[in-house]
């Protein structure tokens, strides 16, 4: 899956955890430069646990807030997890789309 920003893929990885309609991606699949300090540097708790808040910083535009690293969640295994907000777009990559339709072709031989 990508996350993508004005035509720029922001993060990109096939190992993605979907929970409560958070589409979670591990932390080394983003592009930190664009990841700039929150102005308002400030944490807080989403249903899957503590996070804390980064702007996104794209062809000079600055997406206040745009992700969430899971600092503390509530299920070890994810902490480090980048969940976007949703002004950045998730597309499945077309790998994974390939891979799927190989599979379902599969499943009829």
């Amino acid at each position: 899956m990508k996350a993508i920003y004005n035509s720029k893929i922001v993060a990109e990885s096939q190992d993605i955890e979907e929970i409560n309609g958070n589409y979670c991606f591990p932390f080394d699949s983003i592009n930190k430069s664009f990841l700039v300090a929150s102005k308002t540097e400030k944490a807080g708790t989403i249903d899957l646990g503590e996070v804390a808040y980064y702007d996104l910083c794209i062809d000079d535009q600055i997406i206040s807030d745009g992700v969430a690293i899971l600092t503390n969640p509530k299920k070890d295994w994810l902490k480090g997890s980048v969940i976007f907000s949703n002004e950045i777009e998730l597309k499945e990559s077309q790998s994974f789309i390939n891979s799927y339709l190989l599979n379902v072709l599969n499943s009829f031989f």
